[in-house]
């Protein structure tokens, strides 16, 4: 018997697209909660923004501007665009949930995992993490949970929730506001310690 006679691509196939599926969504994920667990998302310490004699250059102050402008532009982007992952989610998973209670939770996931970034990274990283990694457990025990129809319809009517979307983006950009505020003073009052809030 040869190997042409054993193989059997309509077998092949299907653990083939699963096997790739599941990695590129492994990695994705893998990816997302990295980055939306880490408290410093873009590395900033206000120890490289004055001199020896603890003065602003010009230079530092085009530092810190570029850092401010990371903070109002890239950081709301940033929120939206992982606040719609999490909402895709769950619109898959919570069939019976309205469209509001799933767009409130998916936000929450987001601020709660900013706030114990700046507690805890591995706490973060474990929140982060926990609602994809369950999706795709669902989708391995029960394939017919999920129903693309379902969620179009939902896509559909998110825009009748825009004012929502963006007063829990301006509220979770505020959040992060604070906690690096909170952090950049207790750094600028020890700059020597690193700070764990």
């Amino acid at each position: 018997m040869s190997i042409a006679q054993i193989l059997n691509l309509e077998m092949i196939t299907p653990l083939a697209l699963y096997s790739l599926g599941m990695a590129v969504y492994a990695v994705f994920i893998w990816h997302f909660y990295r980055f939306l667990a880490r408290r410093d998302i873009f590395n900033f310490h206000t120890e490289k923004y004055t001199d020896k004699q603890g003065k602003l250059t010009f230079k530092k102050i085009m530092g810190f501007t570029s850092y401010l402008i990371d903070y109002l532009i890239i950081v709301p982007v940033s929120t939206f665009f992982w606040f719609a992952v999490l909402a895709a989610f769950l619109l898959f998973m919570a069939k019976q949930q309205p469209i509001n209670q799933i767009l409130l939770v998916s936000m929450a996931i987001i601020a709660a995992t900013r706030i114990t970034a700046y507690y805890n990274e591995d706490l973060s990283r474990d929140m982060a993490k926990m609602l994809p990694f369950t999706l795709l457990g669902i989708f391995i025990i029960d394939p017919s949970f999920f129903s693309i129809d379902l969620v179009f319809t939902r896509i559909k009517e998110t825009p009748t929730f825009l004012l929502a979307i963006l007063n829990y983006i301006i509220f979770t950009v505020a959040l992060e506001f604070t906690l690096r505020l909170i952090v950049t003073i207790k750094q600028l009052v020890k700059p020597n310690k690193i700070v764990s809030p």
